[in-house]
């Protein structure tokens, strides 16, 4: 599976990493992409922070199950509609591609490719 990490709130670069650092305590076989800045989508506000984590879950865990942990952790750090501490989105799970916007943004395709060349 593969998710996308961004943050432009407060210390974003530290957010990411701690995200990572969770990631990695929660799934196996973590493979992060550097952490790089990207202009926000809206062309408004601050830059984020971004990265890529490619990993797998437990084979009982299906996409919604994942879903709902990374909501979990983002909620838990502050998350709200308008101000975000940090974005945690499954883009890819078994194959599918689950958020073809995601998938073919620069935030996204950046991270990915230095993990997965496309």
């Amino acid at each position: 599976m593969a998710i996308s990490l961004g943050s432009n709130h407060a210390d974003r670069y530290a957010n990411v990493v701690e995200a990572l650092a969770w990631l990695r305590n929660t799934f196996h076989d973590v493979r992060c992409s550097s952490i790089y800045l990207t202009p926000p989508v809206s062309g408004i506000g601050e830059d984020y922070c971004n990265a890529v984590a490619i990993c797998e879950a437990d084979e009982q865990e299906g996409a919604e199950e994942v879903n709902e942990r990374l909501k979990m952790y983002e909620a838990s750090h502050g998350r709200t509609p308008h101000s975000v501490t940090i974005d945690l989105d499954l883009v890819i799970y078994n194959g599918e591609i689950l958020r073809p916007k995601d998938f073919h943004r620069e935030y996204f395709r950046r991270g990915f490719s230095e993990l997965e060349p496309i």
